[in-house]
C-alpha cells in the first residue's frame, strides 16, 4: 500500500504495478466527489487511488507585515473570495518594497521539480489561461498570454518585486523565507502546509490565505492537492484483499474518518463532509475548493514531463532565453512526452 499524491500513483497505474480499486467505489460515492479529483484516480477506466483528502493550492500573505506597513488595505481580505487583480497584487508587492526594504515581496523557485504546482498556477493564474489543454495532451501555457506572465516575473526579479536567486531556490526556501518573515507572499501554500511548516514557523505573524492574482480579478485556478492511497498488485489475491479492507477503514470508519483528516489539515474529498473546522481561515479556504480545476498531474508520463518544465523557467530567470524560448521549448519537449506510448 502507499500514501500519495496523483503524480506518483497515476505514474505507478501507468505502468501496470497497481490493482484496480473500482469495485470499492459505489454509487454514491463517486456523487459526492467532483469529477476533477475523480480524474486524478484513473488509468483509462480503472481507478487506481482511493482519493481521501484534499485542499487546494493557493497563495498567503503576511497580514502582520501589511498592516505594520500600513499596507493592508491593499491585500483583497475584505473581499468574500478575496481574489485580486495582477496589478493590485504588484500595488501590494511594491508597498511592501518600498516601506520593507529588509522583506522580499514576493518569491519564485526553479532549482528542480519540487512545488512545481506553485509555479504552474501562478504562471497560468497571472496570464489568465490554463497550463494545458483540456485533454492533457497539449501544452498551452506557452500562449501571448503565458509569455507576458513568465515575463513579468523576469522582470519582478530586476524590479525587485521577486526574491533574487529564483532560479536556484526550491519551494522548500521559499515557504522557509516565509515561515521566516523574510518573505511577504508566497505562491505556494495550503492547509495542508500550513499543518507541516507549522513547527517551522519561527517570526511571529498571521498569515492569511488568498487567491492568485488573476488579470481581471475573477475566476482563479487552483491545483488541487488529492491525497489518497493505492494497492500494489503483487499477484496475491488476499493480500490485495486485506490492503483493500485497511484503504477503507482509513477513510471510512465513523471514529478515525474525521481524526485523519485532521491530522493531515486537509478537507475531505467528499462534498457531503464539511466544517470539520472552526478556524475562519480554514473555512474560507474551504469555500474556494469550487476552484479546483483538473490538474496535470493526470498527463500521461506527467513525471517525467515535470523535469522538463524548470529547466526552461531557470533558463529565462538567467537570462539564457526569452520568456517565449523557455516557453516554446517546454512545450515542444511537454507535447512529445505526454502523447508518446
Amino acid at each position: 500500500m502507499i500514501y500519495d499524491f496523483p503524480g506518483r500513483i497515476l505514474d505507478y497505474g501507468q505502468k501496470g504495478y497497481l490493482a484496480p480499486l473500482n469495485d470499492m467505489i459505489d454509487d454514491d460515492f463517486k456523487k459526492d466527489v467532483s469529477d476533477s479529483i475523480w480524474n486524478q484516480t484513473k488509468v483509462n477506466d480503472d481507478i487506481v487511488m482511493y482519493p481521501i483528502n484534499t485542499t487546494p493550492f493557493m497563495m498567503a500573505v503576511n497580514k502582520t507585515l501589511f498592516e505594520k506597513i500600513g499596507a493592508l488595505d491593499l491585500l483583497p481580505l475584505d473581499r468574500p473570495e478575496r481574489t485580486w487583480t495582477v496589478a493590485e497584487y504588484q500595488k501590494a508587492l511594491e508597498a511592501v518594497k518600498e516601506k520593507a526594504p529588509d522583506v522580499f515581496p514576493s518569491g519564485f523557485f526553479a532549482k528542480n521539480t519540487g512545488g512545481d504546482q506553485g509555479t504552474r498556477a501562478y504562471l497560468a493564474n497571472l496570464a489568465g489561461t490554463s497550463f494545458m489543454d483540456p485533454d492533457m495532451k497539449k501544452i498551452s501555457i506557452n500562449s501571448e498570454d503565458g509569455v507576458k506572465a513568465l515575463q513579468w516575473v523576469v522582470d519582478g526579479v530586476k524590479n525587485k518585486l521577486v526574491a533574487p536567486g529564483t532560479e536556484s531556490l526550491t519551494s522548500n526556501d521559499n515557504l522557509d523565507l516565509f515561515m521566516q518573515g523574510k518573505l511577504a507572499t508566497t505562491i505556494i501554500y495550503s492547509s495542508v502546509l500550513k499543518k507541516i511548516y507549522s513547527t517551522k514557523k519561527v517570526a511571529d505573524f498571521e498569515e492569511a490565505f488568498v487567491a492568485f492574482p488573476t488579470p481581471d480579478g475573477k475566476n482563479p485556478a487552483f491545483e488541487p492537492f488529492i491525497g489518497g492511497m493505492a494497492v500494489f498488485n503483487n499477484g496475491d489475491k488476499a493480500k490485495v484483499e486485506a490492503a483493500k479492507k485497511l484503504v477503507d477503514f482509513i477513510a471510512n470508519d465513523p471514529d478515525w474518518t474525521k481524526k485523519n483528516l485532521k491530522a493531515t489539515g486537509g478537507f475531505s474529498v467528499r462534498s457531503s463532509v464539511t466544517g470539520l473546522y472552526d478556524d475562519p481561515e480554514m473555512k474560507y479556504v474551504e469555500s474556494m475548493r469550487k476552484y479546483m480545476i483538473d490538474a496535470p498531474t493526470r498527463a500521461k508520463n506527467f513525471i517525467e514531463l515535470r523535469t522538463v518544465w524548470f529547466p526552461e523557467l531557470q533558463k529565462a530567470l538567467m537570462g539564457q532565453a526569452t520568456a517565449k524560448e523557455a516557453l516554446d521549448s517546454f512545450a515542444k519537449k511537454g507535447d512529445e512526452i505526454v502523447n508518446k506510448n
